[in-house]
Parts: C-alpha cells; sequence; structure tokens
C-alpha cells in the first residue's frame, strides 16, 4: 500500500509540474525551482533566458490553432533534447519558455548561447505549410547573488529582449 501511495503521490506531483503540450516544467515548477536555486546561500550565480516566439499571434491568425500549437510542441520538443544538464527548462506559458543555467554568470558565453539559439530553432522548428523556419527572441539575464526571486531577475531578462 505504501508503494502505491508513493507512486501515486508521485505521479500528481509530476501532472502538476508538467507543461501538457510540450512535456517540460510548467510555470509553476519553474518558478519554485529557480525560487529554491535562488534561496541557497552556496549559490551566486546563474543565466535566465526568456525565449518567444516572433510574430505567434500572425502564426495562430492565418495559420491556426493546431499549427500554433505544433510551433508550441516542436520548441519544447528540441528545448528539451539540448538542455540535459541539470537547467531548469520549461514553457512560461503562451509562447513563452525559460531556461536556467546553474552556476555560471558568464555573459559572452550567454550570447554565443542565445544566438545559437536563434539560429538553431529556425532550422529545425518548422511552419509545416512551407518548412519555413520559426524566428524566436531571447533575453538574457545574469543572476549575481543579489536578486531574491525569480520574478526579479525575470523583469531584467524580458526587459533586455524587448519583446
Amino acid at each position: 500500500l505504501r508503494i502505491r501511495e508513493f507512486v501515486l503521490t508521485r505521479k500528481i506531483r509530476i501532472q502538476r509540474d508538467t507543461d501538457e503540450m510540450t512535456g517540460l516544467r510548467n510555470k509553476g515548477s519553474l518558478t519554485r525551482e529557480i525560487n529554491e536555486f535562488l534561496e541557497d546561500n552556496a549559490t551566486e550565480k546563474g543565466l535566465l533566458f526568456v525565449l518567444d516566439v516572433d510574430r505567434f499571434k500572425y502564426i495562430n491568425d492565418v495559420s491556426g490553432h493546431d499549427v500554433g500549437d505544433d510551433v508550441i510542441m516542436q520548441l519544447g520538443g528540441f528545448l528539451g533534447s539540448i538542455f540535459t544538464n541539470h537547467e531548469i527548462v520549461g514553457r512560461f506559458g503562451g509562447d513563452e519558455f525559460i531556461v536556467f543555467i546553474k552556476n555560471t554568470n558568464d555573459l559572452e558565453n550567454a550570447r554565443k548561447i542565445a544566438k545559437d539559439l536563434v539560429e538553431d530553432v529556425s532550422n529545425n522548428v518548422l511552419l509545416p505549410d512551407n518548412e519555413k523556419g520559426v524566428s524566436i527572441s531571447v533575453g538574457i539575464a545574469a543572476y549575481n547573488g543579489q536578486e531574491n526571486n525569480y520574478s526579479e531577475i525575470f523583469k531584467t531578462a524580458s526587459f533586455a529582449h524587448g519583446g
């Protein structure tokens, strides 16, 4: 009975923390995990990337919500496949995704990661009708031990990528 209870509790936790469309972490899980990292006194470095799909409303309006959903699923699958080293990766909502890389605040490397992401997404996340790649915008914010919670860092990244 205890084993069954443990398994059921774990299933519920996974469902609660998982974005249905992408299988990545959802907003609640992202926020909680990043805050847990920030609250740890032994940590003082991190990089937050905020990604969103350029002209996503246009894709939905012109091509339909099925195509928009497909773009979200492709992007989620792509991000999940390239970030596999303990990064915190998930879908914040809509067409917005978060990647948090722990224990580094190297902005030069962050810019390279962002540039590579933009290029790699356009080559791997495709619109079905014309095989055209999807473009994304990426905001970056470095955590240097000052911010107390996720929302403080998120505001910085949001301004950095300019929408």
